[in-house]
């Protein structure tokens, strides 16, 4: 009898430890590689079986209607979320988006280009709930291009956490040598002596290059007794608030240039039909040490939900707007410079590399 309380919290730890594993299980979405087939998902996709034996989910993509393959997200007690998943295009072109979508019909916009040829991507994307009853539900969509859009390996949770059990795709076949064609054989590493042996190396794809670092100008243009604090190891209130004191006077309302990557397109919220979008990072080169973050959002009011969505996540825009907010906001982790531009207007537009 002595050994009874012993017995009830090893029951107690495991039947906790179970229902949180169950509960961690039940994150997310379910059935994101399309193993059984069309379970747990919506919309107007079907599933298709390739050569390799693999199950995909395959949208027909075409210039008058929309195809959607959607599921609920189960997001628990997750700030942020990530979602990743594979998808190609067949076609001559072809563009898809990813929508987030509330109870009340809202949407948060994330639109991809994919490469040609019917390569697979690689596709992945964050986003930040606005509280924890914040729930959406992921569609993935078509754009109006001709061909099919096939996805794969669906996933959705905490940020940093998925890993790939896929292996790698293996390359295109070559096309047979022609006659007289040169045939260059494996050659083995062998060591000098006297010298380490050298590794192979990897090639990687270097990232797209980033538009100039912007947002420096911004800070360029405070008066050199405010600016040269930026360099300091901490940020004073006082100094905070006068900077901020000399953007309200200096900055608002002026027409700029600016030229940024897109990270997100988005509903404003509260304010159904306009729409916003934000800046991927780079527009500080940290020249200024103690601002280390940056925040810009770009507002479109008379956009339609169309146009943006055809924006591509990575596109290169330059956009001609009035300064609707301009202030530094100091964090744990640093100063992030704040910046929004009203009533944009596009100048130019550069396509996602692929």
């Amino acid at each position: 009898m002595k050994n009874r309380p012993r017995l009830l919290c090893t029951a107690l730890a495991l039947s906790l430890l179970l229902a949180g594993g169950l509960q961690a299980a039940d994150l997310g979405l379910k059935n994101g590689d399309f193993f059984t087939g069309k379970q747990f998902w919506r919309g107007n996709g079907k599933i298709v079986t390739l050569p390799d034996g693999n199950k995909v989910i395959e949208l027909t993509s075409n210039t008058r209607d929309i195809d959607t393959a959607y599921q609920e997200l189960k997001l628990g007690n997750l700030p942020e979320v990530e979602v990743k998943f594979r998808a190609r295009f067949l076609g001559d072109k072809g563009q898809m988006r990813a929508r987030l979508i509330r109870s009340s019909g809202r949407s948060t916009f994330f639109t991809f280009t994919l490469p040609p040829d019917g390569v697979w991507r690689d596709v992945s994307f964050k986003y930040t709930r606005e509280s924890l009853k914040d729930e959406r539900t992921l569609s993935l969509e078509t754009l109006p291009y001709e061909g099919k859009l096939q996805i794969d390996d669906v996933w959705a949770g905490e940020p940093g956490t998925h890993v790939s059990v896929r292996p790698m795709e293996k390359p295109t076949a070559l096309k047979p040598a022609g006659p007289g064609a040169l045939i260059v054989p494996a050659v083995a590493m062998v060591p000098v002596p006297g010298t380490a042996p050298r590794m192979p190396t990897t090639t990687t794809v270097a990232p797209a290059p980033r538009p100039s670092a912007e947002l420096d100008h911004f800070l360029d243009a405070l008066p050199e007794n405010l600016r040269l604090p930026l360099n300091d190891s901490a940020l004073p209130e006082e100094t905070l608030a006068a900077i901020n004191a000399w953007f309200a006077k200096e900055m608002l309302n002026k027409t700029v240039q600016i030229t940024f990557v897109i990270h997100t397109s988005e509903v404003v919220p509260n304010e159904p039909g306009k729409f916003r979008l934000r800046a991927a990072d780079g527009l500080l080169s940290g020249k200024y040490a103690i601002v280390r973050h940056q925040q810009f959002y770009a507002y479109l009011p008379s956009a339609s939900a169309t146009e943006i969505a055809k924006e591509p996540l990575g596109a290169t825009v330059t956009l001609s707007a009035r300064i609707g907010r301009c202030d530094l906001k100091q964090f744990p982790a640093g100063v992030r410079l704040n910046v929004d531009v009203m009533d944009s207007v596009w100048i130019k537009k550069t396509d996602a590399p692929k």
